[in-house]
């Protein structure tokens, strides 16, 4: 028979190995279920060259976005190139005006003026991902699409005609350089 004193120790490396595994497994537990989670995308890398053609006016031809209001304007169009192809097209309106009302009233009659030339050309007006603000006294508007979403209804907007917009992603940069120069704007290439 064992005598009491050493059952007491082997009750005691019994309870102390249990709280020992206890705390161990609830460790291991809440490293897993409190770890980041890392995700890990695979793709075929694709080696190509990203370069940028900013065009900026005051005042070009052909302006669907003017306002005898605004004591200073800027147009600018943005295309990106992924090849010497064009990919993407952007456009931003910065005009200045004397105070926060008439600012307010002037993007509030550009916004109008898009949605309903978008809504009689049949489009969605958002489909450009439209942004209208007023604020300190300047209007901003971008519209933004990839060169193959373009068609003749917003073509306007990116100063180009129907045709330049229906062959803009076969256009070498410089003949969209040209297309942009012959309207008015000052062209750069962002590399």
């Amino acid at each position: 028979m064992t005598e009491p004193d050493e059952k007491s120790k082997i009750k005691i490396r019994v309870i102390g190995t249990t709280v020992v595994l206890l705390v161990f497994l609830c460790v291991l537990g809440g490293f897993f279920l409190l770890r980041g989670t890392e995700t890990r995308e695979t793709s075929n890398k694709e080696n190509y060259v990203i370069s940028a053609l900013i065009c900026t006016a005051s005042s070009p031809e052909n302006v669907f976005f003017s306002s005898n209001l605004a004591t200073s304007v800027k147009h600018t169009v943005k295309v990106t190139f992924k090849d010497e192809k064009a990919d993407k097209i952007s456009y931003s309106y910065e005009g200045e005006l004397e105070n926060n009302e008439k600012a307010e009233s002037v993007m509030s009659a550009f916004h109008a003026n898009y949605n309903i030339d978008m809504s009689n050309n049949g489009r969605d007006p958002e489909s450009l991902t439209p942004s209208f603000v007023a604020s300190d006294k300047t209007v901003r508007i971008n519209l933004y699409s990839t060169v193959d979403n373009l068609n003749s209804a917003v073509a306007k907007f990116f100063f180009l005609t129907s045709e330049e917009q229906g062959k803009i992603a076969t256009y070498s940069r410089k003949t969209v350089q040209k297309i942009y120069e012959k309207v008015g704007f000052k062209c750069e290439y962002n590399n």
